[in-house]
């Protein structure tokens, strides 16, 4: 085998490797800086990752709702609420898919907690 083959099929395992897609778990996450939410979860939409809520994922880590690859365990709770800055919570809001933004409504200073498949497809194994 020449090193040019050698070079062509490590690159191809690399490639096919690197083609499947990953997975996120979320168990308790309550959020943080909505814009580096809504980034991260940009970029997992893009690498075509699996994102599955296990647990709480609050605030900000709901922007993960915007990859359509996001699943929920049984024991998935989003929780909701307007930001401290407009800003956040507006950047939030767009980018929730509309079937989100139906069920809410709006987002308010409240806290609303929903069961985690009551708003994205369950998780299967």
């Amino acid at each position: 085998m020449t090193r040019q083959s050698t070079v062509f099929i490590a690159s191809f395992i690399i490639l096919a490797l690197s083609s499947f897609a990953q997975a996120r778990t979320i168990r308790h996450d309550l959020g943080g800086n909505v814009g580096q939410y809504v980034f991260r979860a940009l970029q997992s939409k893009a690498r075509g990752e699996v994102v599955l809520i296990d647990g709480i994922c609050g605030s900000a880590c709901t922007a993960y709702l915007l990859n359509p690859k996001t699943c929920a365990t049984p024991r998935a709770v989003l929780i909701f609420h307007a930001g401290s800055k407009p800003e956040g919570t507006r950047l939030l809001w767009i980018n929730y898919p509309a079937h989100v933004r139906r069920y809410l409504g709006t987002l308010t200073p409240r806290l609303v907690s929903v069961r985690g498949q009551d708003l994205v497809a369950a998780c299967h194994d």
